[in-house]
């Protein structure tokens, strides 16, 4: 008898999101918040990227002492976001010894985007234990900057970002309350005040979530919603790659779905660019009538 897996041929597979956007809400009562909800928050910064890619020491968590795989992908996803979004203006990137957990707390609330490539860690029995992995500043004395960011200290921030993405294994998964949701971080990040959030549900390679995290982001660039532009950067990663809903199934996209890129925002930097271009090309064909 054949094995049912092995008779399954994810290329001749139709899914869901090649017909439709996807997004979700945590519960029926982010549904009510959600629907009644019209904040527009000024923030100093349009985007702002954290990034590791090596943990150079095993770590402490209230589970034992955890050893973190490279991430070599990290880094470069972060940079290359902040190459892509043209469209944004003041993109900070903290990679490497700059993504501390001090950085995170100084720029977190005061950035529309917030971007996170690291490990994460969620705790099914202890949700508000759930963990997302950052550098920790050996000059630093507080013991609050210590490199791990904890449900729980989220909880207490007083977030406005319009998104947050977690790109990183398993940081939107949890456990369910009644009423509540998931909880763990992605709750935390509702409750402490992030309109959006995209996160994973599972494990998968850092090139793959990179490369569809750096896609995502260019067709917000354009003025997309963000289930829309999430919807477009699957299909992309689908037929370049590999249809295989595990490697590309994983991103998931909580909250509100407007576009974080205004499209007559878009427009008008498109139209001065071919403006600029058209000058341009007339001015040197004027010195070089001159010269002649």
């Amino acid at each position: 008898v054949e094995p049912v897996a092995s008779s399954i041929s994810f290329g001749s597979a139709r899914y869901l999101v090649e017909d439709f956007s996807i997004s979700y809400l945590n519960s029926i009562l982010d549904l009510n918040n959600h629907t009644n909800r019209d904040r527009q928050f000024a923030h100093n910064r349009d985007f702002t990227g954290f990034g590791v890619s090596s943990f150079s020491r095993p770590v402490q968590t209230p589970y034992g002492i955890r050893e973190l795989s490279p991430l070599p992908y990290a880094e470069i996803e972060v940079n290359e976001i902040s190459a892509a979004i043209t469209n944004l203006t003041n993109i900070h990137s903290k990679v490497g010894s700059e993504s501390t957990e001090r950085n995170f707390r100084d720029h977190a609330a005061d950035s529309k985007i917030l971007h996170i490539a690291s490990h994460s860690e969620v705790f099914h029995n202890d949700p508000l234990f759930s963990l997302i992995y950052l550098n920790n500043d050996e000059g630093d004395s507080n013991p609050d900057n210590d490199g791990r960011i904890y449900a729980y200290e989220l909880f207490e921030l007083n977030l406005s970002n319009e998104m947050v993405m977690l790109s990183s294994c398993e940081s939107g998964s949890g456990s369910y309350i009644q009423g509540s949701g998931i909880t763990g971080l992605s709750r935390a990040f509702t409750y402490a005040g992030a309109q959006s959030l995209v996160m994973n549900l599972w494990q998968i390679r850092d090139q793959t979530a990179s490369e569809i995290a750096v896609s995502f982001y260019t067709y917000l660039n354009r003025g997309m919603n963000k289930d829309q532009a999430m919807q477009l950067a699957k299909m992309d990663y689908i037929n370049k790659n590999n249809s295989d809903p595990y490697l590309w199934g994983s991103y998931v996209l909580y909250g509100d779905v407007r576009p974080l890129v205004h499209k007559k925002r878009y427009f008008t930097y498109m139209i001065t660019g071919l403006i600029l271009i058209v000058m341009f090309r007339f001015t040197v064909q004027a010195v070089h009538i001159e010269e002649e």
